[in-house]
């Protein structure tokens, strides 16, 4: 593993957005109206997949937004593709939800919020650690299920469990999926940050939203196809 390479490939996702403020710009506006966001929001899915497509292929500018039709096809199936990893996870939430449900009808006098950890704490608490690690695997394996998917286009590629599970168990994998994380976390805290100081509810928040949004895609994106290029090799 080598750890100087990793981290330029590192530097190069992040700069990557910054390669054509355009495309930037482009994918920062389908982000930023609320609500409208969740229609255009699919265009911007399909348009970071094809940030990975073009990675694999070691290309460094961002791809043009064309096709639009098919970015949002694409982006259709990548968010199809990340309800059925999920579906674990919900089926559980699900479940448990109801058994606590069951547990608090017959309880009418609980008032506090200690009272009510206090009662899912008994009933459910070994179930919301179950739960807790269901959802940890989920977001560590839909990455490169979406990776899978956005090497050729093709949806059942991203069910190849035995290949995917080869991959996600590499440290190139690890490393980058931790360093994502990471960022993301110190890119939250900054924009929370901003926001607090800004003293403004609206336009300012749904402004950072936007570009930390498209910002942190296309660097995932971009990461994760480099990584699986190099996994491959």
């Amino acid at each position: 593993m080598n750890n100087k390479k990793d981290m330029n490939d590192y530097k190069e996702a992040i700069k990557r957005p910054f390669s054509d403020w355009k495309k930037l710009g482009i994918g920062f506006l389908l982000y930023l109206i609320p609500i409208v966001n969740i229609i255009t929001g699919f265009f911007a899915w399909g348009y970071l997949l094809e940030c990975s497509h073009t990675s694999m292929k070691k290309k460094k500018e961002l791809p043009a937004w064309e096709n639009l039709g098919n970015l949002f096809t694409k982006g259709l199936l990548g968010l199809a593709i990340s309800l059925i990893y999920a579906l674990p996870s919900i089926i559980l939430g699900i479940g448990f939800m109801w058994k606590l449900i069951q547990k608090i009808s017959p309880i009418t006098d609980i008032t506090e919020p200690l009272q009510m950890l206090n009662l899912v704490k008994e009933n459910i608490g070994g179930e919301i650690i179950v739960l807790g690690l269901v959802l940890l695997i989920t977001a560590y394996i839909t990455p490169m299920a979406l990776i899978f998917f956005s090497k050729k286009y093709e949806f059942k590629d991203s069910f190849k469990i035995n290949d995917l599970l080869r991959k996600v168990f590499t440290w190139k994998y690890f490393l980058a999926w931790a360093f994502l994380a990471i960022l993301g976390i110190l890119i939250s805290i900054i924009s929370q940050g901003i926001i607090n100081l800004s003293q403004e509810t609206m336009i300012i928040p749904t402004i950072i939203n936007a570009f930390t949004s498209i910002f942190i895609g296309i660097t995932r994106y971009t990461l994760l196809g480099k990584t699986l290029f190099l996994i491959e090799k």
